[in-house]
């Protein structure tokens, strides 16, 4: 038997399939549980995550009881994934926020595996100046079952925008929350988009006076740890267009098998 292959044949069975985030412009974050990890082999305790944007916005957490712990497998699509305890875990940017604007975008691959009375934070941004407002959240009302996305502009201007759906976060999803001029639009996998708007929002200044850290935002508040899973973190400094947003969420669909 004699097999041929041409040029034109190689090249299209190697073909991506999908976009990946590092495709389109002004990518900040990309964190991903099973790339760029140093953890601790027998503990499985975290200590760094190398952010894969190309923009060394790596995190870190150097004290051992608040590592979240590293799963290799059983995660969606059994696929690697980091446990956070709900009380103690967390990591924190070696550089400021890099949000230098009022629009930005987020993603995240997560659940929420205990249910709290508050808000659990996926990702924020705590201002270390102006009185150390909370300046930005995305997570899980757990109170009231919602995906949670919100967000202080530069005069104090509060804009609290909730999903649509009730699932409390408690299976893995995806979700997108997107800033653009003053609309606030939430993604929950393959739902339509939810959108508010706040006329008086106003964020030129952007979120760069402190680290983002995930997995916690000390705003004083019970419930402001996750508890729960999380396999990736994708963010972005601008709004994407509605069709960047679906090859976003059509690459980690096809990675983690969501919906």
């Amino acid at each position: 038997i004699k097999l041929v292959f041409t040029m034109s044949a190689f090249t299209k069975c190697f073909r991506p399939v999908s976009n990946y985030p590092s495709d389109f412009a002004d990518l900040k974050v990309w964190l991903r549980a099973d790339s760029g990890v140093t953890f601790d082999i027998p503990t499985k305790r975290v200590s760094a995550w190398s952010d894969k944007s190309g923009q060394s916005n790596d995190f870190a957490q150097s004290t051992t009881a608040n590592q979240p712990l590293r799963e290799g497998y059983g995660g969606q699509n059994d696929k690697a994934y980091f446990k956070f305890n709900g009380t103690s875990d967390y990591l924190v940017s070696n550089n400021n926020c890099p949000i230098t604007g009022n629009d930005l975008t987020i993603f995240y691959v997560g659940k929420v595996n205990t249910i709290t009375t508050d808000i659990q934070r996926v990702i924020g941004y705590r201002d270390s100046e102006g009185g150390g407002s909370d300046r930005l959240n995305f997570g899980v009302n757990s109170a009231t079952g919602r995906i949670l996305f919100k967000a202080t502009d530069d005069s104090g201007n509060v804009v609290t925008a909730l999903s649509a759906w009730l699932d409390r976060g408690e299976v893995n999803h995806i979700a997108c929350g997107m800033i653009k001029d003053t609309d606030f639009s939430i993604y929950y996998n393959d739902s339509p988009v939810v959108t508010y708007n706040s006329p008086s929002y106003s964020n030129s200044d952007g979120f760069n006076l402190a680290p983002l850290r995930v997995g916690y935002i000390d705003s004083g508040s019970v419930g402001s740890y996750w508890n729960g899973d999380i396999q990736e973190v994708i963010v972005y400094n601008r709004a994407l267009s509605t069709t960047e947003i679906a090859d976003i969420k059509g690459y980690l669909n096809l990675k983690y098998k969501i919906y």
